[in-house]
C-alpha cells in the first residue's frame, strides 16, 4: 500500500473516531427557578451550536437542576422552556476547551407563548476548575504573527512555558510546559486522542494552523485522566466543517531582500521561502455530517 492510500485511510479513520473523543469537551450546568425564587423541574432546557446545528436536551430535576455535558468547544445558543413559563433564550454563548459553563435561568408565568432574550451578559467564569491554564482562541490564532507558521508557538505566551534551546536548534517551535521541567514531560492530546511523541515532547503528528480552532496550556493540577506528563499538557481542539461553504487561501513569502543582518553577520545569507496553502468546508447533510480540509 503507497504513502496516498495510507494517507487517505489514516484521515478517513480520524474523521470517522475523533468527533467520538469527549474528553475535551465543555459542558453546561445550571438551575431553573421562577421569578420568586422556587426552583422549576421538568423544564427542557436545549444548546445549539450556531455553527453546526449539533444539539443536546436537558430536563430539570426536582431541584431545578440541570446538566448538559460533551459540548463540543464553541459558540451555542441555549433555551430553556416550559409550558405556562415564558421562554429564556441567550442567543451567545461561548463555550473553550473542558469547561464547565453555569447558566442560571429564571422564568416568568405567562398565560400566552413569550421569549426573552438575554443579551450583553458578563464573561462566564468557570468556578469548578482546579487546574491552572491558559486558553488560545481561534481569533488569536487567526491574528497573532508566527514567523514558522507552526501554532504550537503561540504557546509560548502563557505562563509557565519555556523553549528549548537544542531541540530549537532542530525543531523551530517546541515549547516545555511546566516551568523547569525537560521536553520529555509534555503531554499533547488531539480531540481527545494522545498526540505525543514521548522521545522528543513533541506532537506526533503536526497540523496545519488553520485546521486548529483553539487549544489549552496546561501547567500544573490538571485532571487526573491527562497521565504521563509530569510537565504540562497541551490539548487541541480542531475545526470542523459547518453548514455552511467556505474557503480560505493563504500565502506567506519570505525573503532575503526584506530582512537584515544579524549580529555576527558579514553578508546576509541567501534566503526565500514561499508558503502556501486554504481550507475548505462545508455541509455533506445539513446539521449531521459536514467535511473540513486544510493544507
Amino acid at each position: 500500500m503507497d504513502k496516498r492510500a495510507v494517507g487517505t485511510l489514516s484521515f478517513l479513520f480520524w474523521a470517522a473516531f475523533a468527533a467520538g473523543a469527549h474528553a475535551q469537551n465543555a459542558q453546561i450546568a445550571g438551575t431553573v427557578r421562577d421569578t420568586s425564587g422556587g426552583v422549576i423541574p421538568g423544564a427542557t432546557v436545549t444548546a445549539r451550536t450556531v455553527d453546526t446545528g449539533f444539539m443536546r436536551t436537558a430536563v430539570t430535576d426536582g431541584q431545578g437542576e440541570y446538566r448538559l455535558p460533551s459540548l463540543p468547544p464553541g459558540r451555542y445558543a441555549v433555551a430553556t422552556e416550559l409550558a405556562g413559563f415564558t421562554t429564556e433564550t441567550r442567543p451567545d454563548i461561548t463555550l473553550i476547551i473542558d469547561q464547565t459553563a453555569t447558566l442560571n435561568f429564571s422564568l416568568k408565568p405567562a398565560a400566552i407563548a413569550e421569549t426573552v432574550t438575554v443579551t450583553g451578559e458578563s464573561p462566564i467564569v468557570d468556578i469548578t476548575r482546579s487546574d491552572v491554564s491558559t486558553s488560545v482562541s481561534t481569533q488569536q490564532i487567526q491574528d497573532l504573527p508566527v514567523a514558522s507558521r507552526r501554532w504550537i508557538d503561540l504557546a509560548m505566551l502563557t505562563p509557565g512555558t519555556s523553549q528549548d534551546n537544542i531541540r530549537g536548534f532542530f525543531y523551530r517551535g517546541n515549547v516545555n510546559i511546566g516551568a523547569g521541567t525537560r521536553e520529555y514531560s509534555n503531554a499533547f492530546v488531539v480531540d481527545g486522542v494522545n498526540n505525543t511523541w514521548a522521545e522528543m515532547g513533541e506532537p506526533r503528528q503536526n497540523f496545519a494552523m488553520d485546521a486548529i480552532q483553539e487549544f489549552k496550556v496546561s501547567t500544573s493540577t490538571y485532571k487526573a485522566e491527562y497521565g504521563l506528563a509530569t510537565g504540562g499538557v497541551l490539548s487541541v481542539v480542531t475545526k470542523s466543517g459547518t453548514n455552511q461553504r467556505h474557503g480560505s487561501g493563504l500565502l506567506f513569502f519570505r525573503d532575503a531582500s526584506i530582512t537584515t543582518r544579524e549580529f555576527f553577520q558579514t553578508v546576509k545569507p541567501g534566503y526565500r521561502r514561499y508558503q502556501y496553502g486554504g481550507t475548505v468546508r462545508g455541509p455533506i447533510g445539513r446539521n449531521t455530517t459536514r467535511y473540513f480540509f486544510a493544507g
